[in-house]
């Protein structure tokens, strides 16, 4: 890996392709903050965690170029960036105090999950976002649900089947990015019977929502 500085614009790739890639991924730095990067830092670090990396947040976005699968991470974090610099969000809500309560309704059943970011989003009023890193068993089958708020999945490990209403099943590999669509009944499948499926879900909803909603 080559060195990369802590100052100053990273090194030429040489490629117009890694070129292409890199210049999506200043894009995202220019709608992403630093606590999404570090959220998808966490995820890079459990991935490449015998690495031992020890870089700075932008660093470690920007090591994923030796990963085949950096620019469905950076369109990850772009997709996350645009919801954010771009408004696309829920209206606000007013804010409850038994949030904390509230934003569990629905939990995928069989489903580890590990919170990477759980806070307001920062200088938007009124929305929360979460940032949990999911780890499926083999044969998983979560139930039929939908979301009020943006939410993206970014596939690390395994395999994912999408069931959404109205279309055709999706399967997804590691390296896809899907975006489950606001107030649409799906559900998701770890297809595989011997291999886990990981992965990293992006959300945001309004102040004291629920994650999910439990679908008739």
């Amino acid at each position: 890996m080559k060195p990369i500085g802590r100052t100053g614009e990273p090194p030429g790739l040489g490629d117009q392709n890694e070129r292409a890639e890199l210049s999506e991924f200043h894009l995202c730095l220019q709608c992403i903050d630093e606590t999404t990067l570090n959220a998808l830092d966490v995820s890079r670090r459990a991935c490449l965690s015998s690495r031992q990396l020890q870089l700075q947040p932008w660093e470690s976005v920007m090591a994923m170029t030796e990963v085949s699968r950096f620019g469905s991470a950076a369109r990850a974090a772009l997709a996350f960036g645009l919801i954010v610099g771009t408004g696309l969000l829920m209206p606000p809500g007013r804010d409850s105090q038994a949030a904390d309560k509230k934003r569990d309704v629905y939990v995928s059943p069989g489903a580890d999950r590990k919170t990477l970011v759980n806070e307001p989003l920062h200088g938007v009023e009124g929305q929360h976002v979460t940032i949990d890193h999911y780890t499926f068993p083999p044969g998983w089958t979560g139930g039929r649900h939908y979301h009020n708020g943006p939410v993206y999945v970014y596939v690390l490990e395994g395999s994912l089947s999408m069931d959404e209403q109205g279309k055709e099943r999706r399967s997804l590999k590691p390296g896809d990015l899907y975006r489950e669509p606001i107030g649409t009944p799906m559900q998701a499948r770890n297809p595989s019977a011997s291999d886990p499926l990981k992965a990293l879900v992006i959300q945001v909803t309004r102040t004291g929502e629920p994650l999910m909603i439990k679908a008739d």
